[in-house]
């Protein structure tokens, strides 16, 4: 549903007196792995802040899942997402709600390539999604998500 909170208003008013429920969705919940996300993951300026994107220690690299495709990433395993989680780093695995029948054993978190930032570092980010790992969710805690995008 589109429009005006005059024309929302409405359609709740007539399904109502159908007996009829209307379902809302937080549209930017996530996004795709675009420009922004390309963005964050070079750390340039506030974008990292978009996303629950997490730099890893380098000294962490090697329990992170090897990712090969530059533009890619490579889902983090429970048992990793504990370590993090035990490091201080993320919060701890989420529930995915993706209907793939291997979602239940996903920890909800993807990790990056190495990735080299506008600042000449080279970085691994683990960032959380929906869904799938390629729906970066945002992040809308964190202050910076009004980065100067546009």
């Amino acid at each position: 549903m589109f429009g005006r909170r005059l024309s929302s208003s409405s359609w709740f008013k007539i399904a109502s007196q159908h007996g009829a429920l209307i379902g809302g969705d937080l549209v930017p919940l996530h996004t795709g792995l675009g420009a922004d996300f390309r963005l964050a993951e070079r750390a340039y300026m506030d974008y990292p802040g978009m996303y629950d994107m997490v730099e890893i220690p380098q000294n962490l690299w090697n329990i992170l899942p090897a990712v090969s495709d530059p533009n890619g990433s490579a889902l983090v395993s429970v048992d990793v997402a504990t370590q993090l989680k035990n490091q201080g780093l993320i919060p701890g695995s989420i529930h995915s709600a993706d209907a793939d029948p291997q979602a239940a054993s996903w920890s909800g978190w993807s990790a990056t390539p190495q990735v080299v930032g506008v600042d000449g570092k080279t970085r691994r980010w683990v960032y959380l999604h929906i869904l799938q790992a390629g729906s970066a969710r945002d992040n809308w805690l964190d202050p910076s998500l009004r980065c100067p995008t546009r």
